[in-house]
């Protein structure tokens, strides 16, 4: 396992959503004044087999500083004790990647998965948002892209506060906007036939908190 920035997913597949961390101890010097040694590796399960091949131990210095993950409830199984951590919207999607561009005065963001776009987020007058937004949104997309049109969906409460609102098209499915003050700052449109109203819904959210948190 290669050594990683502290960003980086800490397990043994980019696609892992969450960890188990089995914790080795050993112990040296005399019974009377033993030092306790600890080495933590990270596996994809409880079932995991030859962990120890190929890896290498992670410090609990080197865990506690990672992002993108939270720790979980604590394991135990005949083979030792252990830890779970959790993948969180701080971490990059396993399955997504984002293509950002500047179209004149707008930022055109492609969120693909498989090399195919799903959703396409257009920033009106440049962007308002940091990259927290374009993860956070990225987790939302269907893992599986085709070049289908979105399916017809039941559009979501609209989200209103103050002069913001996230409004959902009635003529043009699969289309949401983010106004301020009634003018629309950022657009977008979903493709792929594998989108539900549950994930548009929560692309809205997700818009809708972080941009209004930024202009605040």
């Amino acid at each position: 396992m290669p050594r990683a920035d502290h960003s980086e997913p800490p397990g043994p597949g980019d696609s892992s959503d969450r960890i188990l961390v089995r914790v080795e101890t050993t112990y040296s010097g005399g019974p009377f004044n033993a030092t306790v040694h600890s080495k933590l590796w990270m596996t994809s399960g409880p079932y995991a087999v030859g962990h120890l091949d190929g890896g290498r131990p992670w410090t609990w210095a080197e865990v506690s500083r990672l992002e993108g993950w939270e720790l979980g409830r604590r394991y135990r199984d005949a083979a030792g004790e252990g830890f779970w951590l959790h993948r969180t919207t701080a971490a990059p999607a396993p399955h997504a990647e984002v293509r950002s561009r500047a179209v004149g005065t707008s930022v055109r963001h492609a969120f693909l998965a498989a090399e195919t776009r799903a959703c396409l987020m257009i920033c009106m007058g440049g962007c308002r948002h940091d990259r927290e937004l374009l993860t956070a949104i990225a987790h939302h997309i269907p893992p599986g892209a085709d070049d289908l049109l979105a399916p017809p969906l039941p559009a979501p409460s609209e989200q209103d506060d103050g002069g913001w609102r996230v409004r959902y098209s009635a003529a043009t499915p699969g289309i949401l906007l983010l106004e301020e003050a009634g003018r629309p700052i950022v657009r977008v449109s979903i493709s792929g036939s594998q989108w539900t109203a549950a994930r548009l819904h929560s692309v809205g959210a997700a818009l809708f908190g972080h941009v209004r948190r930024q202009a605040d």
